[in-house]
């Protein structure tokens, strides 16, 4: 496993300074929310700000909107998304979000995934396309066509995709961990790392603020459980911390810092006490010593 940072989580913070923070939290990979500011950058500039930081842009994830945004608005930003990833050298793969259908069914969805694979065709085919499992948020929104994970995990292998497991939005729906894991293994390339309070909110703003992305062993997720399922099935990929503003207290100057070192020491220590070692890089066993 490489332990990996979602920056995304430090929105208002220039650019270089989240990735800076990563770096100092002990980490040499980082996952990159992209933005239309950093699209506008360009992939190339990216990966020469996350150089001269001492860190390499292993994932992205595609633009995020806080408002609702018609299935055309959604497949212009993933496709911007996509390209700008697919010129990030070191980028092997970029998340996104199935689109939400309003009666949860799956011709919209069919139609968004033939668009964004034609794109990575285009812009570069070696790009992984992983898709993560959403949340529930208790927002009116019915039961989607890809809620299930091993649909999920069919789906993406029939289209030449991947799968992005959060295993808090996992939890969100009642999920066992160990079994949600089992169920995305076929497609399983990034892994999203948090905890989860047991609360439930209104949207996915506030439960992914307040109720996901919480920092390890402060809520109710079964993280040993999961670790432990992911070293039993020799899981290499990234295991991306993903924390909220929330949990890192962003508006405190040297809290983000003080706490992603240590969520990364807790995630170290909780593998090394699995006799889980053998499945971290060379790079980040030295660091966990």
């Amino acid at each position: 496993m490489e332990l990996s940072i979602a920056v995304g989580a430090l929105p208002f913070y220039p650019f270089d300074r989240t990735l800076a923070i990563a770096r100092d939290a002990g980490v040499s990979h980082v996952e990159v929310l992209l933005s239309r500011r950093l699209i506008s950058i360009g992939g190339e500039s990216i990966s020469a700000i996350a150089a001269r930081t001492g860190v390499a842009v292993l994932t992205t994830h595609a633009i995020l909107s806080l408002r609702h945004e018609s299935l055309d608005q959604k497949l212009a930003a993933d496709v911007a998304s996509i390209r700008t990833a697919a010129t990030i050298d070191s980028c092997r793969s970029i998340v996104l979000h199935p689109p939400t259908d309003h009666a949860g069914s799956a011709g919209s969805v069919k139609w968004w995934l033939d668009a964004i694979v034609k794109t990575r065709e285009r812009e570069r085919p070696s790009l992984d396309l992983a898709l993560e499992n959403r949340a529930e948020n208790w927002d009116g929104t019915p039961a989607q066509w890809l809620d299930d994970i091993g649909r999920l995990t069919a789906i993406a292998g029939e289209w030449g995709m991947r799968v992005c497991l959060d295993l808090a939005h996992a939890a969100s729906f009642g999920l066992d961990l160990a079994s949600a894991i089992q169920a995305a293994r076929p497609q399983l390339i990034n892994v999203h790392l948090s905890d989860a309070h047991p609360r439930r909110f209104r949207g996915g703003l506030l439960n992914g603020l307040f109720r996901d992305h919480a920092l390890p062993g402060s809520g109710i997720l079964a993280i040993d459980d999961a670790l432990t399922t992911l070293a039993a099935l020799s899981y290499r990929g990234p295991l991306t911390l993903e924390l909220s503003p929330v949990s890192l207290r962003a508006w405190l100057p040297s809290a983000p810092r003080c706490r992603l070192s240590a969520a990364v020491a807790d995630i170290r220590q909780r593998v090394d006490a699995q006799s889980a070692s053998p499945g971290l890089t060379r790079h980040d066993s030295n660091r966990a010593r």
